[in-house]
């Protein structure tokens, strides 16, 4: 992604040892995006993801419903 280096800072040491100056473009990874010394000049893409396949589910057998019992409470001998 592209930043300009901005005036808040008197020169940037990029990976490979290259020294930059402030207005200049330089080409750098996502992870700088928030720094505030550094103005993106192009909006961060998004990852596109291929299209899903998408298979019918197997049928199911139903069954009957059961409805629900409570189960009876127990009383004490005392």
């Amino acid at each position: 992604m592209k930043f300009k280096i901005l005036p808040k800072v008197r020169s940037f040491t990029d990976a490979e040892g290259v020294e930059h100056k402030p207005g200049e473009i330089v080409d750098l990874p996502l992870s700088y995006l928030g720094e505030n010394w550094l103005e993106p000049l192009e909006k961060p893409k998004k990852a596109e993801a291929p299209p899903a396949k998408i298979e019918a589910a197997p049928a199911l057998e139903e069954k009957p419903a059961v409805p629900f019992e409570k189960p009876k409470a127990k009383k004490s001998k005392s």
